[in-house]
């Protein structure tokens, strides 16, 4: 079924496509080519005779710059690698020499001259070719070049890494049927996390290697996401174990890049200010211009993060203005980064620091790279970091490990670890671990596997009753809403349901947490009166509230509401008239006394 997964031309090492560039090479830069949305524009462009292309390492700009030279001829075509520093002054295209020219660096110093560009476009146009300019990787010269009016740069930015996924999976699996059961064999969410936005045509290709050499080599679709993650993370930490050595003496470039790992695809901005703080809280200061370009004596962040294949892109999305956003050439690398700075001595500070930020956005990159700090191979004490982030770190401290902790549960190697752990702090002594362990279960960010959760947030409500907190009384409460809006509300139901069958804390929690659950989404609750599971079990909460003197007060409150917001619709209307009905055939006291004010308030 599976073939070979083509691999993107490597155009990274000029010198060694000198003059006529191989047949091979033009065929193979074809295939599986997926467009920019900047192509259209530089083919616009390219009717100048010349056409300049800039952008940072992972955007495919060189293999976009070929196909787009070859569109006329294609591999046919006759493509020449020319040196950068040649005299571009004097140069002359001979006719029919070529149909294009490939260039990479400044044309000899001429490309901020607009004249000399456009002299060198005419010759151009007169030998019935065009010229492609790779642009060195420099935002200064690319804002400086931005004033050329009619040769003003294309700004690259990667395709579209899911477009280049599927071409790449089309050569190697030729047959729709074929590649449509490969790929369902693997987790829904698995892809859109490997390649995310920003991810480089590179990044495509070896996730698309991995898919297909998987199919041979795992059965399950949690074995195949496996494999495939363990591919591609040991591809990564051999790359960057090439590239770390350079760093670790050079404190303040390793702080801005660990800055861009954690927070890769945020603003400069964002990832120089993060920088800035780590280097506070690891004593090694130095700061970091915030701009792309350098001012005065300090490093900008671009010259620090350049040469580690770090990028900005310019962002577009419908509706919003442009945003800047930082990248790494290949998307794998940040985790391979933390992995390694995880094993050395600067682990204590990285907790330090990832514990202390603030904002949703950062706080879920922050979790992620602390889900990071646990060791692959069994052993004790393996959530320590994420422990000691709980315990000192404050709401945003806890927040950040119960990011972390919620993205073990979904690893199949650490959840049943994870979830042991988080059964033990359940009951710990400590408040903090307690509601680490809500926050865990939901929150804003999101919510942990259902039935755990639950089973979690039991042990976490019988502790409370014995110590009890507000911050973890505020955390459970904030958990049981998350997991019932975004989860199964059914089984959530259906365990406070369970909570009630006995006289501890659970089930004084479950009549208390009611009027919250119908509050929150009381259209709902009317739609599911042919329901008869959850109307019955909406029927039995309200009775067994009632009989146990829960918050009567706030349950009252929210019929009433019910009722007076179904005065305007007759579907609501009728399913309060049936709640209450049922509610009413329990003859209890409680019950009776609790019906009789809804009548009085109507």
């Amino acid at each position: 079924m599976s073939g070979h997964v083509t691999a993107e031309p490597r155009l990274h090492h000029a010198d060694k496509f000198r003059g006529r560039l191989p047949q091979s090479l033009l065929a193979e830069a074809a295939m599986g080519f997926v467009p920019p949305h900047w192509m259209k524009k530089a083919q616009e462009k390219s009717r100048s005779g010349i056409v300049l292309l800039a952008g940072g390492r992972g955007t495919g700009r060189r293999i976009a710059a070929l196909n787009l030279l070859c569109r006329e001829h294609g591999a046919a075509a006759s493509i020449r690698h020319l040196d950068g520093d040649l005299d571009f002054g004097t140069w002359q295209p001979a006719s029919g020499e070529a149909n294009g020219y490939l260039v990479e660096g400044t044309l000899g110093g001429l490309i901020r001259n607009g004249a000399a560009l456009t002299s060198i476009g005419a010759r151009l146009l007169e030998a019935g070719a065009v010229m492609a300019v790779v642009l060195p990787d420099d935002p200064e010269l690319t804002t400086q070049l931005d004033d050329l009016l009619d040769m003003a740069p294309i700004h690259c930015t990667p395709p579209d890494p899911q477009e280049v996924l599927q071409a790449k999976l089309a050569l190697a699996v030729p047959e729709n049927e074929d590649r449509r059961r490969l790929l369902g064999k693997l987790p829904s969410e698995l892809l859109p996390e490997l390649l995310p936005p920003g991810a480089s045509p590179r990044d495509a290709v070896d996730v698309a290697k991995a898919i297909v050499t998987a199919t041979g080599s795992a059965e399950s679709a949690g074995a195949r996401a496996a494999y495939i993650d363990v591919t591609l993370a040991e591809q990564a930490d051999r790359e960057i174990a090439e590239l770390l050595p350079k760093w670790l003496d050079d404190p303040p470039a390793m702080n801005a890049l660990l800055a861009a790992a954690v927070f890769a695809g945020s603003s400069p901005q964002t990832i120089a200010e993060q920088a800035d703080r780590l280097a506070t809280v690891s004593h090694a200061q130095e700061v970091v211009d915030t701009s792309i370009t350098c001012q005065g004596g300090q490093r900008s962040l671009h010259a620090l993060l350049c040469l580690a294949g770090v990028r900005t892109d310019t962002v577009q999305r419908p509706g919003r203005p442009p945003e800047t956003r930082m990248f790494f050439a290949r998307c794998q690398w940040p985790g391979a980064i933390l992995r390694h700075i995880w094993h050395g001595p600067s682990a204590d500070s990285l907790v330090s620091w990832l514990r202390g930020v603030e904002g949703h956005d950062l706080i879920e990159r922050a979790g992620w790279a602390l889900a990071l700090s646990v060791p692959a191979k069994r052993g004790n004490g393996r959530l320590r970091r994420i422990q000691t982030c709980a315990m000192s770190g404050g709401p945003s401290g806890r927040a950040v490990a119960a990011r972390a902790l919620r993205i073990l549960m979904n690893d199949s190697n650490l959840s049943q670890e994870t979830a042991a752990c988080l059964g033990s702090w359940a009951y710990d002594q400590r408040w903090p671990l307690r509601c680490v362990v809500a926050v865990t279960c939901g929150s804003d960010s999101g919510i942990a596997p259902l039935r755990p959760a639950l089973a979690l947030m039991r042990k976490v409500v019988r502790s409370a009753d014995a110590d009890p907190n507000h911050y973890v009384d505020q955390a459970v409460d904030d958990a049981i809403l998350h997991l019932f809006r975004r989860g199964d509300r059914r089984v959530v139901l259906r365990e406070l349901c369970d909570w009630t069958e006995s006289e501890g804390a659970q089930a004084w929690y479950a009549t208390r947490v009611l009027s919250k659950l119908l509050r929150s989404d009381l259209t709902w609750f009317g739609a599911q009166t042919a329901d008869d599971e959850v109307f019955d079990m909406t029927v039995l909460l309200i009775r067994r509230t009632l009989r146990a003197r829960g918050p009567v007060g706030a349950l009252r409150d929210v019929m009433l509401r019910w009722q007076r917001a179904a005065n305007w619709d007759p579907i609501q209307a009728e399913a309060v008239d049936a709640l209450l009905f049922a509610v009413g055939a329990d003859r209890h006291p409680h019950v009776r006394r609790f019906l009789n004010a809804i009548d009085r308030h109507r």
